[in-house]
């Protein structure tokens, strides 16, 4: 059900602001600014790209249950690590 709702959230806002930028190109009675225009883009790729990240986490985690995940080496720092996890909570 989480997944459910995590996938659909993200999708409904890449369709809603889809509609809203689409309205404010076509139509006669609702003039929107660029800027405003632009700020519907932003919010469309937001939604997208959150989308993209749970798909990705859907695929790995299938990968895992598969034993197919393959881990990679990476550096990076621990401290600014530990703070990103802290200020999502």
């Amino acid at each position: 059900a989480k997944i459910s709702h995590e996938l659909r959230t993200p999708l409904h806002g890449v369709l809603s602001f889809t509609s809203l930028l689409k309205q404010s190109l076509t139509s006669d009675h609702v003039i929107k600014t660029k800027s405003e225009q632009m700020g519907y883009v932003d919010n469309i790729a937001a939604c997208a790209d959150g989308n993209l990240r749970i798909v990705n986490d859907i695929l790995d985690l299938a990968k895992m249950q598969h034993h197919k995940l393959e881990l990679e080496i990476a550096d990076f720092d621990l401290r600014t690590c530990i703070e990103s996890a802290l200020a999502t909570v």
